[in-house]
């Protein structure tokens, strides 16, 4: 794999570098900030950076994560995770950001338990992808999520699984990297400890969390 994917504009692609670790966390942060559930939930900054900053320094000790560069600034973020891959233990997780990943958590048991994965090493999760909001429409997230796709291929998984929270991502999931949808769940069917969390939300043009797979 060419690490040093370089395009006209000057930004370029490779393995996150642990100098880059809070940068990541920064750009990771602020570009899910506008995801329509970390929306409709107000989860404060400081939260999510915290949990991103441990996710982003456990990519890099796995080689897990891949980040866009202009000048050196992180301008784009992708994490990968093994499906198996316990979770994260670092203080409490604020509730509300525990209500997204209580969704998105529920949907990849489901296909652990339906498709029987009991090993580490064979399905890997694009567990994120961000672009700083300056960048988007700059032909960052293609060529970014293009070296993820092949960075797990150089790790030798045999499949890959994302939960996709939007319409656009879903298209470009399908349409651009050929994942097939497996399972989803429309928000407003959600229940967290009982009662259905985002059911006065607006869904606007996004009704639904959506699995979806790729054989590698």
């Amino acid at each position: 794999m060419n690490m040093g994917n370089i395009l006209e504009e000057g930004v370029t692609f490779g393995l996150l570098q642990e100098n880059q670790i809070s940068q990541a966390a920064e750009c990771f942060t602020l570009s899910f900030q506008r995801e329509p559930m970390v929306k409709a939930l107000e989860i404060p900054y400081q939260n999510f950076y915290d949990f991103a900053f441990e996710v982003c320094k456990k990519a890099f000790e796995q080689d897990m994560a891949l980040v866009a560069l202009d000048n050196e600034k992180v301008v784009g973020i992708s994490i990968l995770q093994d499906a198996l891959e316990d979770e994260l233990v670092f203080g409490e997780l604020h509730e509300r950001l525990d209500v997204i990943f209580s969704l998105l958590g529920g949907l990849q048991q489901k296909y652990i338990d339906d498709y029987h994965i009991t090993q580490k090493g064979k399905v890997i999760v694009a567990f994120t992808v961000g672009v700083d909001k300056d960048y988007e429409g700059k032909n960052i997230t293609f060529p970014l999520f293009d070296i993820t796709v092949k960075q797990a291929h150089k790790l030798k998984y045999e499949k890959m699984i994302t939960e996709v929270t939007g319409i656009y991502s879903q298209n470009f999931a399908k349409k651009r990297f050929q994942f097939k949808p497996l399972f989803e769940i429309r928000y407003k069917d959600f229940e967290y400890k009982g009662e259905k969390i985002f059911e006065k939300f607006p869904e606007g043009s996004n009704p639904t969390c959506v699995l979806m797979e790729k054989v590698l």
